[in-house]
């Protein structure tokens, strides 16, 4: 099995031992946990839900055009 090293601030540390304090489990497992969950698949969106994208048939449903960059606001040179 590899071994990862990981870099985390101050805050995320302590809500990652909280969450494996609260699983009962060691930090490395609730860690290998996570992301194994995470790559798994689709993450937490179900099948159904995934089937929905791109199914509009509607010809209402269009893409607004994207605006012209003359009405961009003045910028101030620094």
């Amino acid at each position: 099995m590899s071994q990862l090293s990981l870099y985390l601030d101050d805050h995320t540390i302590l809500s990652v031992q909280k969450g494996a304090k609260a699983a009962r489990t060691s930090l490395s497992k609730y860690v290998a946990r996570i992301l194994t969950e995470h790559f798994a698949g689709n993450g937490n969106w179900s099948d159904d839900f995934l089937a929905t994208l791109g199914s509009i048939t509607d010809e209402t449903f269009t893409t607004p055009e994207e605006p012209a960059t003359t009405a961009d606001a003045r910028r101030e040179r620094l």
